[in-house]
């Protein structure tokens, strides 16, 4: 779909984040896209899905270098589809 070819960029590597969100909120990791040049979200579905998952975790895909808070924990994940 249109939306996939959106996420499945040729030059850039897309990566999962399942970011436990236990120790902070969404809100934080926009400001870190935000605050970071190198963490960029390749489509904004993502951040909207963020807020509204009610587990714990929450899927981001992310292109670069990966900078987030130090309070976060970080799983990496390659993924093609889930």
């Amino acid at each position: 779909m249109s939306d996939d070819a959106k996420i499945k960029n040729k030059n850039a590597e897309l990566k999962y984040l399942h970011l436990n969100m236990k120790q902070a909120a969404p809100i934080i990791i926009e400001k870190a896209v935000i605050e970071k040049e190198n963490f960029r979200i390749l489509d904004v579905r993502f951040r909207i899905m963020a807020t509204m998952i009610e587990a714990d975790l929450i899927t981001v895909a992310v292109v670069g270098k990966i900078l987030i808070a130090p309070n976060l924990q970080v799983t990496q994940h390659q993924n093609t589809k889930t």
